[in-house]
């Protein structure tokens, strides 16, 4: 990573065709080097210095989309100036969009957390605004000096990749979310769009700038053309004077019109008529000393080149060198006779200085320079004293073989006042929206994994709370019950008999299964088991119809409470808890007759519960010494 770094820097170091790409390449520089430099500062120096770099570039990105209501463009190209000493202007900007490309990889690599988040899509912003410079500068450049700046922003790209490394390994969740892609199409479309729309406008605006400057062009071409066109018919009535005379004109002749042709055109610099051998015999001028008795030839030289006027030629216009005047434009008219012979000819020169000034306040008021060429070569420049852009709209005013070419070149100052920010505006408000959708998606995304995984956690720790529950009620079940009849236990019993009212008249049973020894020993243990549960399920079933309450006292003994029962209905009760057990269909094997029980009962209230139970005991042992098989009431207070 170091060693890219490096390169790129010395890439960068380069000497850059402008400033603008100059200026971009030292901004890379710098972050690069606060990049490498930044694990050796601090925290708070490495916030510092990345925050006087974000300020320039974010300086620079507000010129392009401050609305020109707060903040003209004369306002930024003075601010600009006088920062740094007249060394920069607003017209040295980088690029719109590799500059929000370094102030987007700048945020994006200080940020961990925003690197996390927004990644992928700052990664495919990058790609997209690079491919619309390289695109944009393949469209204009001169040469491939001009991509630089795209050299510095594919090492800063680079850079902000490995800081994404995270996000690109494999076991990352969200590297084949499909959220994300879905959030990343939808995001880069609409960023697709806000580029699409710039570009569109600044096409279009483009577009009325070269109409605008070409009818311009074509007006200075008219007015240029319009005014030799009136002074070539002036000319020409001027010479038909002279052949209506068939002879030279005289002094007075000439005083009394050249004069006034003259001052007609106050660009004209020299009115001469020629004799046939090529001498000037009448002369009024503006500018240079008026002489008579010289070769025309000799007060001229075509700029063309060409050979010199001969005497008896006829019409000729060229573009001539005046002595004195600088580049002009020469007609020469003849006068003949009615004879047809030539007896001399009217000479006009036309300084195009003067000629051209007359636009003046035409090009300064659309902030247009003029620049005349011929073969070439520059013979003339006017206009306002701004920097001219680079663009230039020509026209060939036709004269004589070769002509003039005009070329009006708008002004810098012309373009940015022509140029609304909106464009630029909507660009990058677009791309903020972009990346905070993509985020805001990411964010939902990580959301609602995280609802989810709480959600899960919190299901699973109200099932857990729920086996708990479970569990000390199986575990409470336990401690009250036997866990082979599911009746209650002797503790469970004696608690529950103890919530009854104290004078509440009640009526305990013991009941003892009949031979049961016997029923282990011939048929096992678990069979005995069986026995005991199936007992208590009879008894507890007959039990529950008067709404009594039955445990396991121990081994085969059951203990049985039931309210309000009448001592007269006693018998009947005893009754049916032995027919509950006959019709269970258990046999014992040693009579291979039903299983029977034996009953001990006994009468009382509640708070005399152990009395009751002794006195059933003793009731019980009773029955089982007659015989088994029956059940004993004990006396009243015995």
């Amino acid at each position: 990573m170091l060693l890219a770094s490096l390169v790129f820097l010395i890439i960068s170091s380069i000497q850059a065709p402008t400033f603008s790409t100059w200026l971009l390449c030292g901004l890379g520089k710098a972050h690069i080097v606060l990049l490498l430099v930044s694990k050796r500062l601090s925290p708070e120096w490495r916030w510092a210095l990345a925050g006087i770099l974000l300020t320039v570039e974010l300086t620079l990105l507000c010129s392009y989309i401050m609305p020109t209501s707060w903040v003209g463009h004369d306002e930024w190209e003075w601010l600009y100036e006088t920062l740094s000493h007249g060394h920069f202007t607003i017209y040295d900007r980088p690029p719109l969009l590799m500059l929000a490309l370094e102030v987007l990889l700048l945020v994006h690599t200080f940020n961990s957390r925003f690197v996390r988040l927004a990644s992928p899509m700052v990664l495919t912003m990058a790609l997209s605004m690079m491919g619309a410079q390289l695109w944009l500068q393949l469209q204009t450049s001169s040469g491939p000096s001009e991509s630089i700046s795209l050299w510095m922003a594919a090492g800063l790209m680079l850079l902000a990749l490995y800081q994404t490394r995270p996000w690109l390994a494999a076991d990352h969740p969200g590297a084949t979310r499909l959220a994300t892609v879905l959030a990343l199409g939808l995001s880069s479309t609409f960023m697709l769009s806000a580029l699409g729309y710039w570009h569109f406008q600044n096409v279009q605006t483009q577009y009325r700038l070269e109409r605008t400057a070409r009818q311009i062009s074509d007006n200075v071409l008219e007015h240029v053309s319009q005014s030799l066109e009136n002074h070539h018919r002036a000319m020409s009535h001027l010479t038909s004077a002279w052949s209506m005379l068939e002879r030279p004109p005289s002094q007075d002749q000439w005083d009394s019109l050249a004069v006034n042709f003259n001052d007609d055109f106050g660009y004209q610099a020299l009115l001469a008529f020629v004799s046939p051998s090529g001498v000037i015999t009448r002369v009024a001028t503006r500018g240079i000393p008026p002489r008579t008795g010289l070769p025309f030839n000799q007060l001229m030289h075509p700029l063309s080149g060409n050979a010199p006027l001969s005497p008896g030629a006829d019409g000729y216009t060229d573009v001539i060198d005046l002595k004195g005047m600088g580049p002009s434009v020469m007609f020469y008219l003849p006068s003949r006779d009615s004879r047809g012979v030539i007896f001399g000819a009217t000479l006009s020169v036309i300084a195009l200085a003067p000629l051209l000034s007359t636009l003046t306040t035409l090009l300064g008021e659309e902030h247009v320079v003029l620049n005349a060429y011929e073969h070439g070569r520059q013979i003339y420049r006017l206009g306002p004293a701004e920097t001219p852009a680079e663009a230039s709209y020509c026209n060939v005013l036709s004269l004589g073989q070769e002509g003039i070419t005009l070329c009006t070149t708008p002004t810098r100052q012309r373009l940015a006042r022509e140029y609304s920010s909106m464009p630029d505006i909507v660009l990058v408000v677009g791309l903020i929206f972009s990346l905070m959708m993509f985020v805001l998606f990411q964010l939902n995304r990580r959301l609602n994994a995280q609802h989810m995984m709480e959600r899960d956690a919190r299901d699973a720790l109200e099932q857990e709370a729920e086996q708990r529950r479970e569990l000390q009620q199986a575990i409470e079940w336990m401690a009250h019950h036997d866990d082979l009849t599911g009746l209650a236990n002797r503790r469970h019993f004696m608690n529950l008999a103890g919530t009854w009212r104290e004078d509440a008249g009640i009526t305990l049973l013991m009941i003892d299964l009949d031979h049961f020894k016997a029923i282990n020993d011939t048929l096992g243990h678990q069979q005995g088991d069986h026995v005991l549960a199936e007992v208590a399920r009879a008894l507890k079933l007959a039990i529950d119809v008067h709404n009594g309450l039955i445990a396991r006292y121990g081994g085969e003994e059951f203990m049985a409470l039931v309210p309000g029962i009448d001592p007269s209905s006693l018998t009947d009760l005893a009754t049916s808890l032995r027919e509950a057990v006959s019709g269970t269909g258990l046999i014992h094997p040693a009579t291979e007759r039903p299983i029977t029980v034996s009953i001990g009962m006994a009468t009382g209230t509640a708070g005399a519960l152990n009395g009751l139970i002794q006195r059933a005991d003793t009731a019980l042992y009773q029955a089982k010494r007659a015989g088994r098989n029956r059940a004993v009431l004990s006396p009243p207070g015995g």
